[in-house]
């Protein structure tokens, strides 16, 4: 289909040359700009994905479809609730969205803005084994912590090793430690199940 496309805009395009695929795309204006939607938008993908991250965390079964409640909501949420709420339920894979003034048993919390989510997923996980499973993931990490801090404080390492190899150790050691502080939390959830 490329080849009729070109031969498209050769024919239609009046007064351009060269190939459409080599054009610069049209610049839109302001008048095209929508703050509002945008901001609806970066709240139903964050909904999602702090849902999805959640039910990564603590291995909840994929084709499991918890309930979720929303504490606190604010007339902001309740309406983009109402107008996305389906492809929230769809894309998070929730079985029923609800609006609530207490967190339900068996829940785990995470925050969204003004209000409080709660996931129900008690009885779609072994807590025993998840908790222990989470235990072993911090012990793992901080055992990669330690070798990287050894590396960083040998002295013939940093000197002989490219400043890209030091950094990148940097980068290792922060995104673990920050892993260790996703699985703690997910962990005192659990916890208090």
């Amino acid at each position: 289909m490329p080849y009729l496309t070109e031969e498209l805009w050769e024919k239609l395009a009046g007064n351009r040359t060269g190939f459409l695929m080599l054009e610069r795309l049209s610049d839109f204006g302001p008048e095209y700009e929508n703050a509002g939607a945008d901001a609806e938008l970066d709240w139903v993908l964050s909904f999602i994905s702090e849902v999805r991250g959640v039910r990564g965390t603590l291995n909840v079964p994929a084709g499991a479809k918890p309930n979720l409640a929303i504490i606190g909501a604010g007339e902001e949420t309740k309406t983009r609730l109402a107008r996305h709420g389906d492809v929230i339920k769809r894309r998070a894979r929730l079985e029923e969205i609800a609006l609530s003034d207490a967190m339900p048993d068996g829940a785990v919390s995470l925050v969204l803005g003004e209000a409080t989510l709660g996931l129900q997923v008690a009885d779609l996980i072994d807590l025993a084994e998840e908790k222990t499973r989470l235990g072993k993931e911090i012990e793992k990490l901080e055992k990669d912590i330690a070798g990287i801090e050894k590396k960083l404080s040998n002295e013939k390492f940093v000197s002989r090793a490219p400043p890209e190899i030091i950094e990148e150790q940097h980068t290792r050691k922060a995104d673990a430690e920050a892993a260790i502080s996703k699985l703690g939390e997910a962990q005192a959830q659990l916890a208090a199940l």
